[in-house]
């Protein structure tokens, strides 16, 4: 993405300094390489290929095989979408299959995870029922032990004391 935005800026750059600063030199790079300087102004003539062989080529000198192909290669038949025929049908299908797979996607996978998670939190919930009865008694019990382990893990493990 860097090397692009770099490209890109520096093509405003070069442009700024041909066609600003310095128009000279774009006029004489123009009347020096001028077939390539006509290529690219026409845009490599795509426009009037196209226009040639598709608009007047086929649009206009054949409707009829156009319609044609429309109607029974892409549609499928007698120009009724059909589930197994042309390029109309195969997309029919396609997303039938997309459908039914993400269907299957989202019922066998997707909510059994969620579904393991909330089972998981169900069960886990009731250690911590076990342990928070509002009693401050046993509160402060739990907190006397956890020191008491805090200063044992210091002495044996850590070997502090």
């Amino acid at each position: 993405m860097f090397a692009s935005v770099l490209v890109a800026v520096a093509g405003l750059f070069l442009a700024r300094f041909l066609y600003k600063s310095r128009p000279e030199l774009s006029e004489k790079m123009a009347s020096g390489l001028a077939p390539v300087h006509r290529l690219l102004t026409n845009k490599f003539y795509v426009d009037e290929l196209y226009g040639a062989l598709f608009v007047r080529g086929l649009a206009l000198g054949g409707g009829r095989a156009l319609f044609a192909v429309d109607r029974h290669g892409i549609d499928g038949g007698d120009g009724e979408v059909k589930p197994a025929a042309g390029v109309n049908g195969i997309a029919w299908l396609v997303r039938d299959a997309i459908g039914r797979a993400s269907n299957a996607w989202d019922r066998y996978v997707v909510d059994m995870l969620v579904n393991a998670v909330a089972v998981a939190l169900e069960q886990g919930s009731y250690l911590f029922r076990s342990v928070q009865n509002g009693l401050v008694q046993h509160y402060a019990l739990a907190m006397i032990i956890g020191v008491f382990f805090l200063i044992a893990a210091g002495k044996f493990v850590l070997g502090l004391y």
